[in-house]
């Protein structure tokens, strides 16, 4: 395993911690926005399933990492709100 891929695995992971931030922050806007989190997640969920049809490592590592980071925000913000 390569540097590379560890990197977008710490950034897919940090999504945990900031969601927490978030949720400490935003307690007032999680109960309105708990619809809007799903939507996200399962978009996330589409995207991440998608990137792997694409050929080029780097786009599909990127996306994976990036759809990562998001859907495990919106999960952490989910489960505090």
């Amino acid at each position: 395993m390569t540097i590379q891929y560890l990197l977008l695995i710490a950034i897919s992971l940090s999504g945990i911690p900031v969601g927490l931030l978030i949720s400490k922050y935003t307690k007032e806007e999680l109960k309105e926005g708990r619809k809007w989190f799903k939507l996200i997640m399962a978009l996330c969920a589409v995207i991440f399933a998608f990137s792997l049809i694409i050929d080029e490592i780097n786009l599909k590592s990127s996306i994976m990492a990036v759809s990562g980071f998001v859907f495990l925000l919106s999960l952490t913000s989910l489960k505090k709100s």
